[in-house]
């Protein structure tokens, strides 16, 4: 019985993992992570933009694509492949292939799954943790 009682938690314990790494495969997730205005002299709807932040999940990798977006265009500014793998409690490791930039978004930035729900945290340039709903 205690073999029964040892194993149980370890199978629930994986189950939930699998499950987790599943939730994610295949999804795309888009998150506001900031505005810049602009002020112009002349009615300008294009000087302002809105930035998103793009994630999308395959297998083992994940691409995020930060975009610039305005009711004039919508331009790419960084695209960057990560590796990630999840553990059981929700925490989303991700493995760069090369040093991100310090100006770049994803420099401190962090995921962790809560539910079915995907949660970004970065520091802002005050030192507060900021929660991002992706």
């Amino acid at each position: 019985m205690k073999k029964y009682l040892l194993c149980f938690p370890i199978l629930l314990a994986s189950s939930q993992f699998c499950f987790s790494q599943n939730v994610l495969e295949g999804k795309n997730f888009k998150a506001l992570i900031g505005n810049v205005c602009a002020e112009t002299n002349e009615y300008n709807p294009c000087a302002s933009h809105m930035i998103h932040l793009v994630l999308n999940f395959r297998d083992h990798d994940v691409a995020f694509t930060e975009k610039n977006v305005n009711s004039c265009s919508e331009n790419v500014t960084s695209r960057i492949q990560a590796k990630w793998k999840i553990d059981p409690a929700g925490k989303i490791t991700l493995s760069y292939s090369s040093k991100i930039p310090e100006s770049n978004f994803l420099n401190g930035f962090r995921l962790q799954l809560k539910g079915n729900k995907l949660i970004g945290y970065k520091k802002d340039w005050q030192d507060r943790m900021i929660e991002y709903d992706i």
